[in-house]
């Protein structure tokens, strides 16, 4: 049962529940819509035990408006942890104002805090503590109210927390960019962790740094230079162009590079104009994720650094494709070796007993191109898997042992 199902079942206990949309959007006790939206847990870090991002449609709310209207944030804390805020649309109308309709939504971040406090953030304007509305749960119409709703906390200006040394041992790569890259006042400790970050994906980078001159050049295999914009907003506004674009010819870079923690949208149009690349934080934080699991090659990431405007998810769609062929690559290696013995068997019979494996275990057949790939893998001299004479192919061990060496070198 999904959170969602568990918070109308809940209610059922005290409330007449009539379902309107699904478990979108309820109504109870005939006097109240309640608006469901429901995020998981972005992850902690330093100061958040979460980060939840939520989006309310224009259209819905519209639809509803004229009601008692209510809009319910479902956070999931962790897999059994779920908070409740619960926004009558009295205190959501004072929010519309400030928060930027995007594709139809009012998207905004809620935050929680080690100290269990909930905050509503707005991209370019800030947050506001929330934390009265945690399992506000009170659906009576505004007028039959005895007393009145909450209050909205005033504006929460963010603190510079600086990171002590022991905390930061214990952080990976990625998230020691994502922290630096809202430290405003320590350029060179995001500029020295995008160098890292650049090298450790393949690169040859050194970071110059310094008044008039790029943040850092990455040498090879091709060169480009990487602009670090730190900033402690959640999105830059603002960027000189001109002097980068000046850096990227004093170096005879082929691209320009600006690495930062999101981007406004007039930056972008700005960007396209300037054949510059935009990147944010998070994108490269899935880079980085892929790059672990299938360890592609900087040469396979030129399309991306080439890029002009900002790489978007949709860019790394490429890299996705390669994955599922390496996931496959190796279920077809696994598939193989399970068809083989110590007997003598050509293409032709690898291929027919392989075909009756795969009907009878339900899995994709393999084509013959692909019985032909695994076959040159599996003979590579330090794998010593299969062996082959006069076109015909055996294994030079038992499945057990070739299964065992085959997880040891690829993994899985």
């Amino acid at each position: 049962m999904n959170p969602k199902e568990n918070l109308i079942n809940y209610l059922r206990t005290w409330h007449d529940i009539e379902n309107v949309r699904g478990n979108h959007v309820v109504r109870v006790n005939s006097s109240a819509v309640l608006y469901l939206r429901y995020n998981k847990n972005s992850g902690v870090t330093q100061s958040l035990k979460g980060k939840f991002w939520f989006g309310v449609t224009k259209s819905e709310h519209e639809k509803y408006f004229s009601e008692n209207l209510f809009v319910a944030c479902l956070c999931g804390v962790t897999e059994g942890e779920i908070d409740y805020v619960i926004f009558p649309k009295e205190t959501f109308e004072e929010f519309l104002d400030k928060i930027e309709l995007r594709s139809g939504q009012w998207k905004f971040n809620l935050l929680k805090d080690f100290d269990n406090r909930y905050y509503l953030q707005i991209s370019n304007v800030g947050k506001f503590e929330v934390t009265e509305f945690v399992n506000y749960f009170d659906f009576t119409p505004l007028s039959l109210k005895r007393e009145s709703i909450p209050k909205v906390g005033e504006i929460v200006l963010k603190e510079k927390r600086p990171i002590s040394p022991p905390m930061e041992e214990k952080l990976t790569l990625i998230e020691k960019v994502k922290i630096y890259s809202k430290v405003s006042d320590k350029p060179d400790e995001f500029e020295n962790l995008l160098t890292e970050y650049f090298n450790t994906l393949g690169f040859v980078a050194e970071k110059i740094g310094g008044s008039g001159n790029t943040d850092i050049l990455v040498r090879e295999p091709y060169r480009f230079i990487v602009d670090a914009k730190s900033t402690k907003l959640d999105s830059k506004g603002r960027i000189n162009f001109t002097r980068i674009k000046r850096h990227k010819r004093e170096h005879n870079a082929k691209y320009m590079v600006i690495v930062s923690v999101n981007f406004q949208p007039a930056v972008i149009k700005d960007a396209e104009m300037e054949s510059a690349c935009l990147v944010t934080v998070n994108f490269l934080e899935d880079l980085y994720t892929l790059f672990e699991r299938i360890w592609f090659s900087p040469f396979e990431m030129e399309r991306l650094f080439s890029k002009v405007g900002m790489l978007t998810n949709n860019d790394l769609d490429f890299l996705k494709n390669k994955e599922k062929k390496n996931i496959r690559f190796k279920q077809n290696l696994r598939v193989l070796i399970k068809n083989l013995d110590f007997s003598h068997r050509t293409l032709g019979e690898i291929k027919g007993r392989i075909e009756y494996y795969c009907d009878d275990n339900r899995i994709e057949k393999m084509a013959k191109e692909e019985i032909q790939d695994a076959l040159e893998f599996l003979q590579l001299k330090y794998l010593d898997i299969v062996c082959e004479e006069e076109e015909n192919f055996f294994l030079e061990c038992n499945q057990d042992v070739a299964q065992k060496k085959l997880k040891v070198l690829i993994g899985g």
